[in-house]
């Protein structure tokens, strides 16, 4: 398949406002839940699961983009790695508040 420079244009559009919507509910939830501690407990988890689709997302990406290039299949193994730990603290932040 054969992709014009507007499929990559409107793709990488997509990518940041994926990234702009997320990374402010992230910031939002976190400085809430950080503020009302008692009352809004349960978006801890939610906080590191959405970073974890944050970093998720853009790991792929340059996974993606790494066909020539060892640099970003790299980063993009890393960024991987990383949504991993955040899932696995969402998992252990989850389970710790049910206790």
């Amino acid at each position: 398949m054969v992709y014009s420079w507007r499929d990559e244009r409107r793709n990488a559009l997509i990518m940041d406002l994926v990234h702009i919507i997320i990374a402010l509910a992230v910031v939002v939830m976190g400085v809430v839940s950080f503020i009302y501690q008692e009352r809004f407990l349960f978006l801890f988890p939610a906080v590191f699961f959405l970073a974890a689709v944050l970093h998720g997302i853009h790991g792929i990406m340059r996974f993606r983009a790494g066909k020539k290039e060892k640099r970003h299949i790299a980063l993009g193994v890393l960024c991987i790695l990383v949504t991993l730990l955040l899932l696995g603290m969402s998992a252990v932040s989850a389970i710790s508040m049910r206790r």
